[in-house]
């Protein structure tokens, strides 16, 4: 059949069946396989061939040994020295080292040109697509269904579901009082966790009941000069037990009553956490009010 093909004994390339014995007696007296490449050279070519296709040139970039003839391929698809392009900086860095750097280009911040926020440079692009979507839904005045993907803050560095991210977004800031994410190379400061929103309320409500009132801070916290002027003579004085020791009255630096009140303890009669200057006045009367009672009963 004359479209049929078949394979030369000599250089393994397929002919042509009726051409085939013509084109094995031409094969056998000009041509040979080189035993590097295998590719089919001329007999007088052979010499040449060998030192110009198979000598042994060194990488510019990695300096790794590979024949010449495949030099630019190695230098295009297999050199790990060669280079790349970042993709957020777009500059040219080494194959073995754009993860490195694309981990830390990635951590800086771009501005939203959507709703104005800074924006780590890994979720920009996602960023914005939400953001679109977001602005796209406030202005058609209805709700555009969101895709179930999650996204990273970059005020606290959790995931956050896709449909919940800007109600988040905006909470977060406002906790966290709109830190940005630390440059590269400086430390980062951990963000507070949203778990801890709660806890950290209930603590600073509490501090705000049992603290005074900053005015009477630097003062003598049990002495008023009103109070002093009505004390009777002779009279003990609860107050001026727990600023004595050894029998000396001890005199209080105002950096010392500043600190003295963001010590918390708890009564031993009633277990409420009060401050430290105000405790021993406080358990006192707690003392005086459980013995009056015990009498009573």
């Amino acid at each position: 059949m004359e479209g049929a093909l078949q394979v030369c004994r000599n250089c393994k390339r397929r002919v042509a069946s009726n051409h085939l014995g013509l084109h094995e007696a031409h094969c056998l007296m000009y041509l040979v396989l080189c035993p590097e490449c295998k590719e089919p050279v001329l007999q007088h070519e052979m010499e040449e061939h060998c030192q110009g296709g198979h000598q042994q040139v060194g990488c510019a970039m990695c300096q790794q040994s590979v024949p010449k003839h495949s030099l630019d391929s190695h230098e295009a698809q297999e050199c790990q020295e060669r280079p790349v392009e970042c993709q957020f900086c777009q500059l040219a860095v080494r194959l073995n080292k754009v993860d490195l750097h694309e981990h830390h280009c990635g951590q800086q911040t771009e501005l939203c040109p959507d709703c104005g926020q800074h924006v780590m440079l890994r979720v920009l692009a996602r960023h914005r697509e939400e953001c679109q979507r977001e602005q796209l839904r406030l202005q058609k005045g209805k709700s555009i269904p969101v895709p179930e993907s999650n996204i990273c803050c970059h005020y606290c560095n959790q995931m956050i579901p896709g449909n919940k991210y800007f109600h988040h977004l905006d909470r977060c800031r406002r906790v966290s009082g709109a830190v940005t994410p630390s440059p590269v190379g400086k430390p980062e400061i951990p963000p507070s966790s949203p778990l801890s929103w709660a806890a950290e309320d209930q603590t600073s409500k509490a501090e705000k009941d049992v603290r005074p009132k900053l005015k009477n801070r630097h003062r003598a916290p049990f002495l008023s000069e009103k109070s002093t002027r009505q004390a009777p003579r002779g009279t003990n004085k609860t107050t001026n037990l727990s600023l004595k020791s050894n029998g000396k009255l001890r005199a209080s630096s105002p950096v010392e009553d500043e600190t003295a009140y963001d010590i918390l303890r708890r009564c031993s009669q009633c277990d409420i956490l009060l401050p430290l200057p105000t405790l021993n006045h406080h358990q006192e009367k707690c003392r005086r009010l459980a013995s009056s009672k015990g009498k009573q009963v």
